[in-house]
């Protein structure tokens, strides 16, 4: 049972942590299965076997979950209107808040909230709905399910499963929307608005349409023999990233409000950040000004000078343009601190899952501020001169950074950045 003392609240900045970790993966179901990926270095990434080949279609190898069922979750009723997105966000959400121990009251829920990113959200089941209320009316039923279906499934889920009376909102903020989320409900525990947030990403955008959309904006590798060496960022043959979908949720508390209850506590998530490069600008994507930004207000928030940052966990897009524009906002941001910081992307395992990017990215700097080892870039075998920073090449590191930068970008323009601490047992509760 959670407790909440009404005169402790305080209008002043509180500390949030992060107790509990859902991960739905390419990789396996399971925050352990995740991580083992990440260790090993292994890439997840191979031929599309759910989508017949269409005309145009040059693209086909993703990193795809298999194995999953929803009704592993919950019962056939309610999953036979969770789409594969939502059952993925509700799948994470769920051993999240067991892996926090987490359990509401009543009274408890009013305190504790919602905040879920995605980019596209549930496509499939809002399409198919819409064209059975065109060519069969509106009927109850189908109705609702488009509803649900085009504006948040994964949010309305989870809140109305795990009776959650505070704060909630879906994110749709591009690639970008697992961080957004992130940073949503951590301003609103620092903030005095809740006590506890589910907050995560979640996308399953292995489709046609997306394959041939992003293909089309020249962002897909079309390495289709080699798909566990497809994605390479940072490498000077880097040609483009690899889709993937999955999810990524975790259970943020107000610190207190955690040892409390004796939880155990991942990290400190103690900065958050977001920018946009205005409309003008995007053409000129070795433009860092606003990716740099984002990270110097993060830091900021946090209180923490840029020579503090012991680790980047980068985006890491793997396109030519991308990854130069993020190394010179690091180097902007970091100044000469730059070169003596490790970097990595994690996208070359698990692919670039867009909305859940930002989740599945912060899941991994969690586990590592606790396991002691720094996820690899994987597929790094060439230099390139314009990125020419530690980028942990092929193999996972020891290590046990202190402060962790989180990046994450969006193609159109959209710039965010989270700080983590690494937790200690015995940390001064005023700190």
């Amino acid at each position: 049972m959670l407790t909440h003392d009404a005169s402790t609240r305080q209008n002043a900045r509180r500390r949030v942590v992060v107790t509990g970790i859902g991960v739905v993966s390419p990789a396996g179901i399971g925050k352990e299965a995740f991580w083992q990926a990440i260790r090993q270095g292994r890439s997840c990434a191979g031929p599309i076997r759910t989508l017949e080949p269409r005309p145009g279609q040059r693209v086909h190898i993703a990193a795809s979950v298999d194995g999953f069922s929803i009704n592993d979750y919950t019962d056939r009723k309610q999953a036979r209107f969770m789409e594969r997105v939502s059952g993925f966000a509700y799948a994470a959400a769920q051993m999240a808040m067991e892996d926090a121990d987490l359990t509401l009251t009543p009274s408890d829920s009013e305190r504790a909230g919602t905040s879920i990113g995605t980019f596209a959200g549930p496509i499939r089941m809002a399409r198919g709905e819409i064209e059975r209320i065109q060519t069969g009316g509106i009927h109850k039923m189908n109705a609702l399910s488009c509803i649900i279906g085009s504006s948040g499934a994964s949010f309305g889920n989870i809140t109305v499963n795990f009776q959650l009376r505070g704060p909630g909102v879906t994110v749709y903020a591009a690639e970008t929307a697992g961080m957004d989320a992130l940073g949503y409900a951590y301003r609103q525990i620092k903030y005095d608005e809740a006590d506890v947030m589910i907050a995560g990403g979640s996308e399953a955008p292995i489709l046609h349409s997306s394959l041939i959309l992003f293909d089309g904006l020249g962002l897909l590798s079309r390495r289709n023999d080699q798909p566990e060496r497809a994605c390479r960022p940072f490498d000077a043959g880097r040609d483009g990233f690899v889709l993937g979908e999955g999810a990524a949720i975790l259970v943020l508390e107000e610190m207190q409000h955690a040892l409390r209850r004796g939880a155990h506590v991942y990290a400190e998530l103690a900065g958050y950040a977001a920018t946009c490069l205005p409309a003008n600008d995007l053409p000129a994507h070795d433009a860092p000004g606003d990716t740099s930004l984002a990270m110097r207000m993060a830091l900021a928030d946090a209180a923490l000078a840029p020579d503090c940052v012991e680790f980047i966990a980068a985006h890491g897009i793997g396109t030519q343009a991308g990854d130069i524009r993020e190394t010179l906002a690091i180097k902007q941001a970091l100044g000469e601190h730059a070169y003596d910081v490790p970097v990595s992307s994690i996208k070359p395992i698990f692919g670039y899952t867009l909305g859940a990017d930002g989740a599945l990215q912060a899941a991994s700097c969690c586990l590592a501020l606790g396991r002691g080892l720094l996820p690899p870039t994987i597929n790094y075998s060439q230099p390139d001169p314009m990125c020419d920073l530690d980028y942990v090449p092929n193999q996972a590191r020891a290590a046990s950074p202190a402060v962790i930068l989180h990046n994450s970008l969006s193609v159109l323009g959209k710039c965010g950045a989270l700080v983590y601490k690494r937790w200690r047992e015995g940390d001064p509760a005023d700190g």
